[in-house]
C-alpha cells in the first residue's frame, strides 16, 4: 500500500489542563509540495488513517502516558459517512468552523459520537444553528484572537446550557490564561503555555551552577575528561543517573561501569558530555515534562540537521538547540545566562538573533516544530527537516524517562 503520508509535514501542539499538564495534542500537518492550506485532510479516508497512525507511532514512545490527538475533519470527510480506522480513545475529531450545519453533517457527527468518538467544534462562534451540533459535541474550541473580552463572556454564557468543555486556543499571555480559568475553561492551547517563564531576580542554586559549567564544557574544545568528571561529581544525583544510563541496555556494554572516568573512556567524551547535560537540565527544572521533551527534540533535531550540513559543527548545533530554552527553564533571562556562560561568537549570534548557520538551523527548527511552515526559509531541504523532526521526536520520547527519573 502506498504511504499517503510521505509528502506531508507534521508537527504537534500540546493542549493543557488548568494545572498545565498535557492532556492532548493537536496534530498539525500540511502538504510538503504546496505548503499552503494547513491542517486539512483532502477527504481521503486512507490519508487520515495513515497520517494519524504515523503520528501515534512517532510520539507514543517510551513510558510516557499516551494522550489523545485532535484531528480536523473536513465536510468531505464527514459526508463520506465512514468511521476512521482509529481507536476512539486515541483521537478527538474536530469539526471545522467552515463546515455548514446541514442535516447530513448533523447525522454524520451523530454517527461518530454514537461510535464513541469525542467531538470538538473548532474556532467556534455561536449561532442558534449550531445547537444540534452542540448537543452532540464534547469540546468547544474558542479562538481568543477572534473572540475577546465582552464577546468571550457572552459566548461562555450562551454555551452554559450545553454539556461541553471549553477550550481556549491561541492564548498569548498569563492574563488571558487566568481570565479563561476564571470563566470556567477547562482546556488551554497556545504557544505562550509552552514557553517557560522568566522569574525576575531568581537566584541560581549550586546544582544549577553545575549545569551551567556543563554547558560551558560542551562548547569548550579544551575540556579534558578529568575536568568534566570534576564538574559532574559535585552533583551526586547527576552522577548516579549518568552511571545508571551508561550501564543500561542503551549502550549494551559487556562490563559494568563503576566510575565516571571509566564511562568517559568506554562511551566517549562527546556522549558523556551530552547525557550529563541532559540529565542535569532535567534535574534542575520544575517545569512540565512537555518542556523537557521540547528541549530534547530541539537539541537533537539541530544536531541531526547539522550532521548533514557542510561546515556546521553538530555538537555546537546540539548546544544551540538546548540553550534556546534552557535559560527560561532555569527561570532566568537569556542575557543573564549568556553573561554567566560565555559562548563562542557563532553560538551567541545564533541565540541572540538567529543569525549565522547555527542560527539558520535553529530558526528553521523552531518554525518546523511549531508548525509555522510559512516561515521556513525558502531554500531549506524540507524533507531533511521532516526526517530530522520525526527522528528527534522519537528519540526524545524514548529517552525522557532516562533523564527525568
Amino acid at each position: 500500500m502506498e504511504d499517503t503520508s510521505a509528502d506531508i509535514l507534521m508537527a504537534r501542539q500540546p493542549i493543557f489542563d488548568r494545572d498545565l499538564r498535557v492532556v492532548a495534542h493537536e496534530l498539525l500537518y500540511r502538504s510538503s509540495a504546496s505548503r499552503t492550506e494547513a491542517n486539512v485532510f483532502d477527504g481521503n479516508q486512507a490519508t487520515c488513517d495513515v497520517l494519524v497512525n504515523n503520528f501515534i507511532s512517532i510520539f507514543d514512545k517510551g513510558n510516557q502516558r499516551p494522550v489523545p490527538v485532535f484531528i480536523n475533519l473536513t465536510e468531505d470527510l464527514l459526508s463520506g459517512n465512514t468511521l476512521p480506522a482509529l481507536d476512539n480513545k486515541q483521537v478527538v475529531l474536530e469539526v471545522l468552523e467552515d463546515v455548514e450545519v446541514t442535516d447530513e453533517v448533523i447525522n454524520a457527527v451523530r454517527h461518530l459520537a454514537s461510535a464513541g468518538y469525542r467531538i470538538a467544534l473548532d474556532d467556534f462562534e455561536y449561532s442558534p444553528a449550531h445547537d444540534p451540533l452542540l448537543h452532540l459535541a464534547h469540546i468547544v474550541k474558542i479562538d481568543l484572537t477572534i473572540t475577546r473580552d465582552n464577546d468571550l463572556l457572552k459566548m461562555v454564557e450562551q454555551l452554559k446550557p450545553f454539556k461541553v468543555a471549553l477550550l481556549a486556543e491561541k492564548i498569548e499571555t498569563e492574563e488571558e490564561f487566568q481570565q479563561c480559568v476564571n470563566l470556567g475553561f477547562r482546556l488551554f492551547q497556545g504557544y505562550f503555555l509552552s514557553r517557560p517563564q522568566v522569574i525576575e531576580g531568581r537566584k541560581i542554586s549550586d546544582n544549577e551552577l553545575v549545569l551551567i559549567e556543563l554547558l560551558a564544557a560542551l562548547d569548550d574544545p579544551q575540556t579534558s575528561p578529568d575536568h568534566l568528571e570534576n564538574i559532574i561529581i559535585r552533583d551526586p544525583n547527576l552522577t548516579l543517573k549518568l552511571l545508571r544510563i551508561v550501564n543500561s541496555s542503551r549502550f549494551a556494554l559487556v562490563q559494568k561501569i563503576e566510575s565516571l572516568a571509566q564511562a568517559i573512556v568506554l562511551i566517549g567524551f562527546g556522549e558523556i558530555k551530552k547525557w550529563a547535560t541532559l540529565i542535569s537540565l532535567s534535574n534542575n527544572s520544575d517545569k512540565p515534562s512537555e518542556l523537557t521533551l521540547q528541549t530534547l527534540t530541539t537539541s537533537y533535531m539541530c544536531e541531526t540537521i547539522a550532521e548533514r550540513t557542510a561546515g556546521v559543527n553538530s555538537s555546537s548545533a546540539f548546544l544551540v538547540g538546548m540553550l534556546s530554552t534552557v535559560h527560561a527553564m532555569l527561570g532566568i533571562s537569556k542575557e543573564e545566562l549568556l553573561e554567566r556562560l560565555p559562548m563562542s561568537d557563532d553560538i551567541t549570534a545564533a541565540l541572540s538573533d538567529r543569525s549565522g548557520m547555527l542560527g539558520y538551523i535553529l530558526r528553521n527548527t523552531e518554525h518546523y516544530m511549531a508548525g509555522q511552515w510559512d516561515n521556513l526559509d525558502s531554500d531549506i531541504d524540507v524533507f531533511l527537516y521532516r526526517e530530522a523532526y520525526e527522528t528527534s521526536a522519537m528519540w526524545a520520547h524514548e529517552n525522557i524517562d532516562a533523564v527525568a527519573n
